[in-house]
């Protein structure tokens, strides 16, 4: 028909999104780069053991010649062969401590492979085109295990500006004070005692976090203090009253707890493990006055449910920052986790069932958002360990996934002002 549109390869061709560019060996051979597990060389360079190799095109410089403008600077999956190697560390002033306001906080492999997958579809470009600073700093990307540092204040920020008047002279105040709080607790470790792990947990627990280096420091001094003065071990048969064995039971599991989640939320290893440890979960009564409100006994019980999700994910971190994890005695403990906290979550009352009771609990908002994070992880490592069998399991760990991460990310929506003024762990 003489009026029958002519359709021309352009139009015909369908969209392909340019965000995440082919390898260099399937750009030459012009086939399709399929990166089927995420973090890996690409799946036609892994099969054929290639190196996977992405080139960038340098940047234009007045005077260059075009053979010199023809070259590309290529980045291996290895790491090797990069002319940025040959730099050091000294390219990155906050990891070799060279910058005066930067530190710098080596992020979990989980986190740091999300991170280099997220690297082909993010932009540092900011609103109105404008380039922004990454705020990480990639040190290595070899295949699986990727060393990515987050860029963190050395020291706490400064005064922000407002327009409430009096509000700078009260932060002076405060950070006065939190100042002489901070330097009172590092004079207090140089003749530590029991009261010394009561002062540091208070000042871990404080909101908002304005150093995280300086946390991190204070809570292996607080966990080592803790071995010391052996709180690690069970008192139950001590020769001590009840109180006191009661506060070294509280006292235990509050280190424990700042351990573990700290570790989920900064990246660095637990200092705790539970083979070294045998002291029994508090409780609810050693926990409360014997006049104690109602609103008090279930904030108890919201402590309670904390030390037992913190056990759960105590025994899932070591799989997290497994450099060599065997993969089949991960995926034993991993369906084991998972019915550990299929259980924790049958077993949790109704006024701490997010969406069920309409009560004010306090903390019961940090307990779910807890327990939502720690099986996202979980997942995250299920789906990291099923890239080895059947492409069944790989969609199911896959769909478990996203579930996870969208029940997470609804509840973080949906969170009011009410529940924002609860007590929240400071890594949460």
């Amino acid at each position: 028909m003489e009026n029958a549109v002519i359709s021309t390869p352009a139009e015909s061709r369908p969209y392909r999104s340019h965000k995440v560019p082919a390898c260099d060996l399937c750009r030459h051979r012009k086939i399709r780069c399929n990166i089927d597990i995420p973090g890996q060389p690409c799946r036609f360079c892994r099969e054929r053991d290639y190196t996977c190799e992405y080139s960038q095109k340098s940047e234009h410089v007045d005077g260059d010649s075009p053979a010199k403008r023809r070259k590309t600077h290529a980045t291996s999956f290895s790491g090797g062969g990069s002319r940025l190697a040959e730099k050091g560390l000294a390219q990155f002033p906050s990891v070799a401590g060279t910058s005066p306001t930067e530190s710098s906080l080596i992020l979990n492999p989980p986190m740091a492979e999300d991170i280099e997958i997220l690297e082909h579809y993010l932009t540092s470009n900011g609103p109105g085109g404008a380039s922004t600073g990454k705020p990480y700093s990639l040190i290595s990307s070899a295949p699986g295990n990727p060393i990515i540092y987050l860029t963190v204040p050395r020291r706490r920020q400064g005064l922000s500006t407002a327009v409430d008047p009096g509000r700078t002279q009260r932060e002076v105040i405060e950070q006065f004070l939190w100042n002489q709080a901070v330097a009172a607790i590092q004079e207090d470790f140089l003749g530590s005692t029991i009261s010394t792990v009561h002062a540091s947990l208070l000042d871990l627990i404080g909101r908002p976090v304005l150093s995280i280096t300086g946390n991190i420091v204070t809570l292996g001094r607080t966990v080592t203090l803790a071995h010391s003065l052996g709180l690690h071990r069970d008192p139950t048969n001590w020769k001590a009253t009840e109180h006191e064995k009661n506060v070294r039971i509280r006292l235990w599991w509050g280190v424990l707890i700042h351990d573990y989640w700290s570790s989920h939320a900064h990246g660095t290893p637990p200092l705790i493990h539970r083979q070294n440890c045998d002291v029994p979960l508090p409780k609810v009564e050693s926990l409360l006055t014997t006049d104690a409100a109602e609103t008090h006994q279930r904030s108890a019980h919201s402590f309670l449910y904390l030390c037992l999700l913190s056990r759960i994910l105590g025994d899932l971190l070591p799989f997290v920052y497994a450099l060599q994890p065997d993969h089949e005695q991960v995926s034993r403990h991993v369906r084991r986790l998972e019915c550990a906290l299929d259980d924790w979550e049958a077993s949790l009352p109704d006024f701490l069932r997010v969406g069920v009771s309409h009560e004010v609990v306090n903390g019961a908002s940090s307990l779910h958002f807890c327990f939502l994070s720690l099986k996202l992880l979980l997942c995250r490592i299920a789906f990291k360990t099923s890239s080895s069998v059947l492409a069944e399991a790989r969609s199911y760990r896959l769909a478990m996934l996203r579930e996870a991460a969208s029940a997470l990310t609804e509840f973080v929506c949906s969170l009011e002002a009410t529940q924002l003024s609860e007590f929240w762990l400071p890594s949460r």
